[in-house]
């Protein structure tokens, strides 16, 4: 059974990959209070970076790029 999140998550995107072994696909294991699942994210980078895949995504344009697109419809939905 998915567990249930308080309303005051009401939005998540979950940003994961493959290889990173303390990541993993939200959407099956979480339900937003709506009963909306988070939606999953995958994004990949070089395996080179070996056992720093946690924190070497955080480094990508496409990562950088998916978060403010976020943002900015957060900010077209609240009217800013």
């Amino acid at each position: 059974m998915p567990v249930h999140l308080p309303v005051s998550l009401n939005r998540w995107i979950n940003l994961w990959e493959l290889l990173d072994v303390l990541a993993f696909a939200d959407s099956k294991m979480f339900r937003l209070h709506d009963g909306a699942a988070p939606v999953d994210l995958p994004v990949s980078h070089p395996a080179s970076t070996g056992m720093w895949t946690h924190s070497a995504y955080w480094a990508l344009p496409s990562v950088a790029s998916v978060i403010g697109d976020v943002m900015r419809q957060d900010q077209a939905v609240r009217g800013q």
